[in-house]
This record gives C-alpha cells, sequence and structure tokens, in this order.
C-alpha cells in the first residue's frame, strides 16, 4: 500500500500560490487534474515509496478528484482560486467544534517535493482545464474508475503503475 507523505490541502495551497507566483492562477477544475498529475509523477519519482498526498483521488464526470481539495475550493466556482494567505482549520475540543483563522505559511513540504510539484504544474498550466479532463479521460485508470458509472477510487497503485510505463511526458 502507498502511503501519502502531506495532506492534500497543503499541497493545494501550494499549487495555488505558486500558480499566482508564475502568473497562471487556476480554478478548481484545474486544480483536482493538477493534483492528479501531481500525484502520479511524485510516486514515479519516488518509485513507489511514497506519494504526494495520502488522500484518496476519484473518479468524478469530469475527471479525477480529490473531494475534500474540491469542496474546500469549490465556493470560487469556476473562476481562479484566490491566492492563499489564511485558512480556517476546525479545532476539536471539550466544548465542541469551532473553526480558527490561521496563516498559511507554506512550509510544510520539503523544498525537493516543492521542486517536484512545480515541475507538473510548470508543464501542464499553460493547458485548459478542459484541455487536462481530455488528457484524463483518455488515461486508463481514469476509464477504469469509471466502468459502471459510479463514483470510485483511482488507485494509487493503478496510477503509479500506468505512468511507470512512460505514459508520463513532462
Amino acid at each position: 500500500m502507498i502511503t501519502g507523505k502531506y495532506d492534500v490541502l497543503e499541497v493545494s495551497r501550494h499549487i495555488i500560490n505558486y500558480s499566482w507566483e508564475i502568473g497562471e492562477p487556476i480554478d478548481n477544475l484545474k486544480l483536482q487534474k493538477l493534483l492528479y498529475f501531481v500525484q502520479a509523477f511524485f510516486m514515479v519519482v519516488n518509485k513507489r515509496i511514497e506519494a504526494c498526498f495520502k488522500e484518496e483521488i476519484y473518479s468524478w464526470m469530469y475527471g479525477p478528484v480529490v473531494p475534500c481539495a474540491y469542496h474546500e475550493f469549490k465556493k470560487f466556482g469556476s473562476n481562479n482560486i484566490e491566492r492563499v494567505f489564511i485558512y480556517a482549520n476546525m479545532v476539536i475540543g471539550p466544548n465542541g467544534s469551532r473553526f480558527e483563522n490561521l496563516l498559511f505559511v507554506d512550509n510544510i513540504i520539503e523544498k525537493k517535493d516543492k521542486m517536484t510539484i512545480n515541475a507538473v504544474v510548470d508543464s501542464l498550466v499553460n493547458l485548459s482545464s478542459i484541455e487536462l479532463v481530455n488528457i484524463t479521460h483518455k488515461q486508463q485508470p481514469w476509464i477504469e474508475a469509471q466502468e459502471g458509472g459510479q463514483i470510485r477510487v483511482i488507485s494509487k497503485d493503478n496510477i503509479y503503475e500506468y505512468y511507470v510505463k512512460g505514459k508520463f511526458d513532462l
């Protein structure tokens, strides 16, 4: 079983802010596809030992999606996601749960891993969200998970096996 190194929301925040830094802000649809490609490339680079993030990727109608990341940024609709400076974090305590606002400091992801993530973003950011959807719809991991028209997990093993065979071209 392939384990994930980071929380997908940390990775998402990094990708969003990096996309602004390079002058190519992204919408939620593009973020979801970038997360899929980041996960694939990360596993290939790390020889299946570890994935970039621990959360599962699902086969939704418009391609691969990480549900918690989708829901975190769906308020932006089809518009570009704003740069992340502050985010809400749920704290569960003895008197119930509450949200607290935290300053986003991009220091969780190791520098070498940021370089890997950034390389994927750099190689794909010029493609439109729909172009990325079309690419994923032609790939075996998404096709297999879509059989029967149900939303299913696109397994990390299937993603790795597909891309380790040279299907990932940056």
